[in-house]
């Protein structure tokens, strides 16, 4: 299969989806269990985000450097 076709086919998905959620020609709505979830989007992006600086680079750091405790 050409890699060509599999690029404008993953790039026709993704434009699908963004598309469908954000045109306000169709009508998406959200219901109030999906919102609430959607409330803890933000903390668990920001937790993945923090947690592998703070922790893994400090153990890389001591196995690296291990004069230095």
């Amino acid at each position: 299969m050409s890699y060509w076709l599999i690029i404008v086919a993953m790039a026709l998905i993704t434009f699908s989806v963004r598309y469908l959620l954000l045109a306000r020609s169709i009508p998406v709505r959200i219901g109030p269990r999906l919102q609430r979830l959607l409330t803890y989007s933000a903390p668990a992006v920001l937790t993945a985000l923090w947690v592998p600086i703070v922790f893994f680079l400090r153990i890389s750091w001591l196995f690296l450097r291990p004069t230095l405790i």
